[in-house]
């Protein structure tokens, strides 16, 4: 079984090293492709942009919540996370901290929206 691929190109490298890296990429992610293919395993591909890093505790002081509430929302898959290179220390993306907090204030929208709504209808506050 082969291992995972990761190749990562800096925003400060000079175009012309980019082109050159990124077409080394992607000859062997073609060639590791073409091996998972033949022995019919499953894989994924994905590009996506390098996010920062912040420590959990930095998070959950963000989110105005305990260190231990973050990592069962790490665990929940509600915010992402990995672990420090060769430590048991976390690392929480900072993005989905971000995706967090925006979709707490979404969630406060709708239900002052809908208590608007309510007001307006009439209906008694309990």
């Amino acid at each position: 079984m082969m291992r995972s691929l990761h190749f990562h190109v800096s925003k400060t490298e000079p175009t012309d090293v980019v082109d050159e890296r990124v077409r080394e990429m992607l000859k062997a992610a073609e060639a590791a492709i073409g091996e998972l293919r033949e022995a019919g395993e499953s894989f994924d591909f994905k590009v996506e942009p390098v996010d920062d890093w912040i420590t959990p505790a930095a998070a959950a002081a963000t989110l105005g919540v305990s260190r231990q509430h973050v990592r069962r929302l790490m665990d929940a898959g509600e915010l992402r996370g990995r672990r420090k290179e060769n430590s048991t220390h976390w690392l929480v993306s900072q993005g989905s901290v971000t995706a967090s907090l925006q979709r707490r204030e979404d969630g406060l929208q709708v239900v002052n929206d809908w208590s608007r709504e309510l007001d307006e209808l009439g209906v008694p506050a309990e």
